[in-house]
């Protein structure tokens, strides 16, 4: 399946039903921050959607950005968080050398070229993200296992760890960004 449009994704967060049931895995990110990085860092969540965990993570006390291409997102996004967020997609967005982490949770399954992604981020940075096991018409792929998280994603990433974050299938993973080879 190939990626989705931005429109797409406007008529889905206009709808209002995306963020249901998602504080569990926002929770395990949190727990993964507050261990790998320091809450005077400044994060960006790419693929933010309209906000919810730029709003758990502001009331935790980080200063994590947003980052989407739906227009419905950016707005749903920024009445949740006084931080910033930005409208853009991942290959025309310039600012990353600006951030000292980022989150991307359940977008790489959207993304067609996920790997050459996050090899184009600036080197040294905590990367965290989540994906799931279930497929869905805008998923460009799913992983029915951990270990299909690991043989994927960890040779992109410097001290990669892969944990189980629900037992019905969400994966979460994080480490430190490489750069391009």
């Amino acid at each position: 399946m190939p990626e989705a449009p931005s429109t797409y994704y406007d008529t889905v967060f206009a709808a209002g039903k995306y963020e249901t049931g998602r504080d569990f895995y926002w929770d395990w990110a949190l727990r993964v921050l507050d261990v790998k990085c320091r809450r005077n860092q400044r994060g960006l969540d790419i693929g933010c959607g309209p906000g919810g965990f730029l709003e758990k993570a502001y009331k935790a006390g980080w200063t994590v950005e947003g980052l989407d291409f739906s227009q419905e997102a950016i707005r749903q996004a920024s009445v949740r968080t006084p931080h910033a967020v930005r409208q853009g997609d991942i290959w025309t967005f310039s600012g990353w050398i600006g951030y000292d982490f980022f989150t991307i949770m359940e977008t790489l399954e959207h993304v067609e070229r996920d790997l050459d992604f996050i090899r184009s981020l600036p080197p040294g940075r905590f990367f965290l993200a989540t994906v799931p096991s279930w497929g869905d018409p805008s998923h460009v792929r799913a992983f029915p296992d951990l270990d299909s998280v690991v043989r994927r994603y960890s040779e992109a990433l410097d001290a990669f760890v892969a944990e189980t974050v629900a037992v019905q299938g969400l994966w979460g993973f994080y480490g430190t960004t490489r750069g391009n080879p």
